[in-house]
């Protein structure tokens, strides 16, 4: 066998598992984007459900915040708090899930 021959089925392991790590990035991300979609399609009902709840309830509060965010939606700071909120829970949640998941190889 050739130096070449060897140098090119080199290569062609080193292609095969940059594929393979592609591939998997590409399925992370879009799982990702799921994840994002999936939150911003909960966060807007949850906040203004929130908002409704604020401003009924808390409506001291609701006044110092459009006075510490002028010229802000309020909707907005809600949405976006929300999200952040169920975003971090999920974050928390996978950190959990693969701290408690069984290691592969013992048994």
């Amino acid at each position: 066998m050739s130096t070449l021959s060897q140098e090119q089925k080199a290569f062609e392991a080193e292609e095969g598992k940059l594929m393979k790590f592609l591939k998997k990035v590409k399925k992370a991300l879009s799982k990702e984007f799921l994840y994002l979609l999936t939150i911003l399609l909960i966060s807007l009902p949850l906040s203004y459900f929130a908002l409704s709840l604020f401003q009924k309830k808390a409506p001291n509060f609701v006044m110092a915040l459009q006075k510490s965010f002028p010229g802000t939606s309020l909707y907005l700071i809600f949405l976006l708090g929300c999200g952040a909120g169920l975003y971090f829970s999920r974050m928390v949640l996978g950190a959990v899930q693969s701290a408690t998941k069984p290691k592969s190889g013992s048994s």
